[in-house]
């Protein structure tokens, strides 16, 4: 079944570009995250698209530059963490089948 990827509702960004950072804030309970480059573009491409969507996106942005971000593993582990974090939430999709009259 198909999982779609949301940030959560109430959730702020507050971005830090000179820093190379993003501050990601959570209403409840209230907390603070500071997030890497590779979580910031995990989080922002997290817009109710399906996994491989978003996957295929993180992996062309990040994929020429070969950095920590292209390793394996580095996507599901993003979005694993910004789950754990409050950040995202999923959404698993039910396949619908057309009916024809």
């Amino acid at each position: 079944m198909p999982i779609t990827w949301s940030l959560k509702p109430g959730v702020r960004l507050r971005p830090i570009p000179e820093q190379e950072c993003c501050l990601a804030y959570v209403p409840r309970p209230p907390a603070l995250h500071g997030l890497n480059l590779s979580s910031w573009l995990v989080l922002t491409l997290c817009d109710g698209r399906e996994q491989r969507e978003i996957g295929r996106d993180y992996f062309d942005a990040v994929g020429p530059s070969g950095g920590p971000g292209a390793t394996p593993g580095a996507f599901d582990s993003a979005l694993i963490q910004l789950e754990a974090l409050g950040l995202i939430e999923r959404r698993a999709i039910e396949a619908t089948r057309k009916e024809t009259a």
